[in-house]
C-alpha cells in the first residue's frame, strides 16, 4: 500500500511539474490586427450602394423638362451631375450627392426603384401635379426602370416621402 501511495504522490508531482501555471500573466503583448494605412479599401466598400441612376423630370402639362441629372454611387464615392440638386429646392436635404446616395441605400427606396409599385396597392384618386419622373439605371446589380408621377395618392406619397431628396419639389402644387 505504501508503494501505491508513493507512486500516486510521484505521479502527482510529475503532472504538476509538467503543467503550465495559468495564473502567471504572459509577458508578450497581444497581437492586434490593424489595417495598414497604405491598404486600399475594398472596391465598393462604404456606406453607399453601387449604382448609376439617371433622373429626367418633366411637367406633362407644359411638356417642359424641369430637371435632368445623373447620380453615381460606388461604396464611398458619390457623384451628381446635371441641372438639379436637392440644395436647389431650399428643402434642407443636405449635401447633394452624399445625401442622395445614402437615400438610395434605404430598403424602401431600393424596393420601389427596382420592384416598382406593388400591383395590389390601393390609392386615393387625388391629383398632385403634372410632374413625372422617369428613372433608369442600375442599383446593386438590379435594373431600374420606373416612373413616378403625382396623379394619385400613392404617387404623391412616393414622391414626397419615399423619394424625398432624390426628386425635386413639384413645379405646380
Amino acid at each position: 500500500m505504501k508503494r501505491l501511495s508513493t507512486l500516486v504522490f510521484a505521479f502527482s508531482l510529475f503532472v504538476v511539474a509538467c503543467g503550465s501555471d495559468l495564473t502567471t500573466a504572459s509577458t508578450q503583448d497581444p497581437v492586434e490586427s490593424t489595417p495598414s494605412s497604405d491598404a486600399e479599401p475594398p472596391l465598393g466598400g462604404g456606406p453607399y450602394p453601387i449604382g448609376a441612376i439617371d433622373f429626367v423630370v418633366t411637367n406633362t402639362q407644359t411638356g417642359e423638362q424641369t430637371a435632368s441629372y445623373s447620380l453615381s454611387c460606388l461604396g464611398d464615392t458619390a457623384t451628381l451631375t446635371g441641372d438639379w440638386s436637392p440644395a436647389d429646392d431650399d428643402s434642407g436635404l443636405g449635401t447633394a450627392a452624399d445625401s442622395m446616395c445614402r437615400q438610395l441605400a434605404e430598403p424602401a427606396v431600393q424596393s420601389r426603384l427596382i420592384d416598382g409599385v406593388p400591383a395590389d396597392q390601393m390609392c386615393t384618386e387625388i391629383y398632385g401635379s403634372a410632374d413625372v419622373a422617369d428613372i433608369t439605371g442600375e442599383l446593386d446589380g438590379e435594373r431600374v426602370a420606373t416612373t413616378f408621377d403625382r396623379t394619385n395618392g400613392c404617387g404623391i406619397d412616393d414622391w414626397d416621402n419615399v423619394m424625398t431628396g432624390l426628386l425635386p419639389l413639384p413645379t405646380n402644387i
